[in-house]
């Protein structure tokens, strides 16, 4: 199942930090976007963010190509991207190394070459593990107090 916000409300808890409410996703559902296969495509995911903010699909994608052309420039200029409660990119310079060709056995020298390294946070990993909950579970989750409700 895929969180996603039927409009983005700001009712979660403070952080204590920036003493803000942080966004909490109110509904579970895959509103018909997101198939039972284990692949989830960037189209899908500007679907689904789409539906959740409210902002159109042309938005919402330049949304998405703005930020990851941003982590893509930042991470090519030697730069460390971290994104809190999902993780990191992490640029590494891999040394020169040799290799065996494993069908002939012969020697191959690799130069040493930049790649980049992705470090999942506590949270995100923890989320993995877990797992989210089923459609079940989710629909008895409570609902956030709507304002000036009593």
């Amino acid at each position: 199942m895929i969180e996603v916000w039927n409009k983005v409300k700001f009712n979660g808890p403070t952080d204590k930090r920036t003493n803000r409410q942080t966004v909490k996703p109110t509904n579970f559902s895959t509103a018909g976007q997101v198939s039972d296969s284990k692949l989830i495509t960037k189209t899908q995911i500007v679907d689904i963010v789409a539906e959740g903010t409210g902002l159109t699909k042309v938005e919402t994608t330049a949304v998405i190509d703005g930020f990851l052309a941003t982590i893509k420039w930042a991470v090519s200029n030697d730069a460390r991207v971290t994104l809190r409660g999902f993780g990191g990119f992490n640029p590494v310079q891999r040394r020169a190394r040799v290799t065996r060709n494993p069908r002939t056995g012969e020697k191959i020298d690799v130069p040493a070459y930049r790649a980049v390294v992705f470090r999942p946070s506590k949270e995100l990993r923890e989320g993995v593990r877990q797992g989210l909950p089923e459609k079940e579970e989710a629909s008895v989750l409570p609902q956030p107090e709507q304002a000036g409700t009593q």
